[in-house]
C-alpha cells in the first residue's frame, strides 16, 4: 500500500478515535430522514383533544404534488386540531374514532386519521395497523404506501419499508422522494449496488434537486468513488465549513493537491482546528512535499492521540523525508510494538535502517513483517501489495549486503 493509499485508507481509523467531521455515517444513520416526520409537539401540548373533528384526508396520488410538502401540511393540520381543542383527552378521541370503526369498519377517513394520530404519538406499530387496513380499501394510494413505509422504518422492518416503497413507485414512478427513500432503505439493508441505482434514478428524474445530488455525492464518497463524488459536489454550493472541508478532502483524494490546500489553508486561517481536518491538512502538506509544515501539525495531533498509529506513521514518514532518520526509526519501532499488524511500518523501518547503514537489521525487520503477514494473510487479502513490497525490500537489501 503506497503512502497515498494509506492516507485515504486510514482516514476512518482516525475519525473513530477523535471526534471529527462525520462522513457517510450521516448517509446511513440518517436513513429515510427525507420522509420521517418531524418531531411532534411536546406531550404537554398534545394531551388534550376536543373531539373527532380530524382534518379531511385528501390523497395527492393523482396530482403532481411533493409528498414531503403534503405530509408536512397534513401533520400541521393534525397538530393545529390538537392544540385548538384543549377540553378533551386525546385517548378519548381515539376511543371515539374506534367506535366509529365498529359501526363502519370500512370508514377510510377514520382509518387514516387513526394512523396519523398514532404516528404523531410515536406509536408506529399501531399506526401501521390502520394504514394497512386503509390500503386494503384503497390499494392505489401512493401516500398511504409512503406513510406505511415511515412507520415500518420506525420498527426497523426495512424489508417491509422496501416493499411499500416499491408499491409507491409503481403508482408514481417519477416521484424523486420515493426513489431517495428507496435508496436509503437499500443502504440500510446493505444492498449498495441497488442503492446506487436508486440514487442515480432520483438525480436523473430531477437533475436540479440539490438533496438528490448531495445524497448521490455522499454515496459515491462512502463507496470511495472520489472522482464521481467530486463531479457531483462541484455542482453544489459549498459555503459552510463542512461543505468546504468535504471539497478539500475530495480534491485531496483526487490528487489535486493545490486546490485542496487552497481550501484547507483558508479554513485554517479561519481557526478551523478539528482534529480530522488537521490530519487531512497534514496529508495535503505531505503530498505537497512540505514536510516541515506536515510535522508541525502532526506532532501535537500524535501527542493528543498516542493510540492513533496512522497519525504517528505519517509523522514518522515526514521525519524520514526531512532527514530526521533516528526520530523516524523511533516512531516506526513504537508503532510496531503497539500494533504488530501495521505492516507498512515494517517496510519503512527496514528502509530507514538501511539508510543509516544498518542494512542487516533492516533485513531482519522486513523478515519480521513478512512472517507477520503470513499469519494474517487470510484476514488481509487486500494487503497483497504490501506482501510484495516486503519481499522486494528484503531482496533489495540483501543485494546491498552482498555488494
Amino acid at each position: 500500500m503506497s503512502i497515498n493509499q494509506l492516507c485515504i485508507y486510514k482516514i476512518n481509523g482516525f475519525n473513530k478515535s477523535i471526534p471529527a467531521f462525520i462522513f457517510l455515517s450521516v448517509l446511513i444513520a440518517a436513513l429515510l430522514n427525507a420522509f420521517i416526520p418531524s418531531s411532534m409537539a411536546s406531550s404537554e401540548s398534545v394531551k388534550n383533544f376536543k373531539d373527532v373533528q380530524t382534518p379531511e384526508i385528501t390523497d395527492v396520488n393523482n396530482i403532481n404534488a411533493n409528498f414531503k410538502d403534503y405530509q408536512q401540511s397534513l401533520d400541521d393540520l393534525f397538530r393545529i386540531a390538537i392544540v385548538l381543542n384543549p377540553d378533551r383527552n386525546i385517548n378519548d378521541t381515539i376511543i371515539d374514532l374506534n367506535k366509529k370503526l365498529i359501526k363502519n369498519p370500512t370508514d377510510f377517513e377514520t382509518l387514516v386519521s387513526l394512523g396519523h394520530l398514532y404516528r404523531l404519538m410515536k406509536l408506529p406499530k399501531e399506526a401501521n395497523v390502520f394504514y394497512e387496513k386503509a390500503l386494503a380499501l384503497k390499494p392505489d394510494s401512493f401516500d398511504l404506501y409512503f406513510f406505511s413505509a415511515i412507520t415500518r422504518f420506525e420498527v426497523r422492518d426495512f424489508l417491509g419499508v422496501l416493499d411499500q416503497l416499491n408499491h409507491a413507485i409503481q403508482i408514481r414512478p417519477n416521484d424523486v422522494n420515493v426513489w431517495i427513500a428507496r435508496a436509503r432503505t437499500l443502504m440500510k439493508l446493505n444492498r449498495k449496488d441497488e442503492a446506487g441505482l436508486s440514487f442515480r434514478k432520483a438525480v436523473e428524474l430531477d437533475p436540479a434537486n440539490k438533496e438528490a445530488k448531495s445524497l448521490l455525492g455522499s454515496f459515491y464518497l462512502e463507496q470511495g468513488e472520489f472522482k464521481e463524488a467530486l463531479q457531483i459536489f462541484e455542482t453544489l454550493p459549498a459555503k459552510e465549513p463542512w461543505d468546504r472541508y468535504r471539497m478539500g478532502y475530495l480534491y485531496l483524494a483526487n490528487e489535486d493537491i493545490k486546490r485542496s490546500l487552497e481550501i484547507f489553508e483558508k479554513l485554517f486561517s479561519e481557526n478551523a482546528r478539528n482534529p480530522s481536518f488537521l490530519y487531512q491538512l497534514s496529508i495535503a502538506y505531505y503530498k505537497n512535499k512540505d514536510f516541515e509544515k506536515a510535522q508541525k501539525i502532526l506532532k501535537p495531533l500524535a501527542f493528543m492521540n498516542p493510540q492513533n498509529h496512522d497519525c504517528q506513521f505519517l509523522l514518522a514518514m515526514s521525519y524520514k523525508e526531512m532527514g530526521r532518520l533516528n526520530d523516524a526509526i523511533g516512531l516506526f519501532r513504537e508503532i510496531i510494538s503497539e500494533d504488530p499488524d501495521f505492516l507498512e511500518a515494517y517496510i519503512e523501518l527496514a528502509v530507514t535502517l538501511g539508510k543509516t547503514g544498518k542494512v542487516e537489521e533492516g533485513i531482519e525487520i522486513a523478515e519480521q513483517g513478512n512472517r507477520r503477514i503470513q499469519k494474517i494473510r487470510k484476514n488481509f487479502k487486500e494487503r497483497k501489495d504490501t506482501l510484495n513490497r516486503l519481499e522486494e525490500t528484503i531482496k533489495k537489501m540483501r543485494s546491498e549486503v552482498k555488494k
